[in-house]
């Protein structure tokens, strides 16, 4: 039997002078996840089931749709803060953006305010839909929809994506925490946390489920 899990992200934008979006993240940057810690601390009895991919590297494909930006501007902010995640967990997971949607296991979507998925007025600007076999080993993913809201800020547009790649890698909900990046409602810029990186851990190496 084919699942489909969605959720919605919410992102508190920030509008305070001085309020940055953190450093991004490069090639020298030290982990902030040593892979070989216990998974903690971490947020799992949060989460709603349990999914991951068969594959650590995900491909991703970026249609512009409703966005009147071109991808050339929204894609390289996209990938540097998706890029955190790889960072985060000192190589765990990786993102490559794939040209062609046939060849992504990630496919996001920019839409318009009227796209019944996002509610209007709710103050949530994208979300994220899974899909996996329920008898695959250990819920194995195999296909993620991401939509976000168009016209939003680079700055936003590129946090709201790093969140949602966190549900698409199989977080399945969200940290109690609001300096996680997982956590319901952030900041703009807010950073994978060493919660998000064991969370994450946790999902692709542990053998307990629970």
């Amino acid at each position: 039997m084919w699942k489909i899990f969605s959720w919605p992200g919410v992102i508190v934008l920030c509008a305070l002078t001085g309020c940055g979006s953190g450093s991004l993240p490069g090639a020298s940057e030290q982990p902030i996840y040593a892979l070989a810690a216990p998974y903690q601390p971490r947020y799992t009895s949060l989460l709603s089931t349990r999914g991951r991919w068969p594959t650590r590297t995900i491909r991703v494909a970026v249609d512009r749709g409703a966005e009147t930006r071109p991808l050339s501007e929204l894609l390289p902010a996209m990938e540097r803060e998706v890029h955190r995640w790889t960072v985060a967990t000192d190589g765990l997971v990786a993102f490559t953006f794939a040209e062609e949607p046939a060849e992504a296991e990630v496919h996001v979507t920019f839409v318009d305010p009227s796209d019944p998925d996002i509610p209007a007025n709710s103050g949530e600007q994208a979300v994220t839909q899974l899909q996996w076999e329920e008898d695959a080993p250990r819920d194995t993913l195999f296909d993620a929809q991401v939509k976000i809201r168009m016209g939003l800020k680079l700055r936003d547009t590129a946090s709201i994506a790093a969140h949602e790649m966190g549900h698409a890698l199989g977080i399945t909900g969200h940290s109690d925490d609001p300096k996680d990046i997982m956590a319901a409602r952030f900041r703009s810029g807010t950073p994978v946390s060493p919660r998000d990186a064991s969370t994450l851990a946790f999902l692709y190496l542990s053998n307990d489920r629970d």
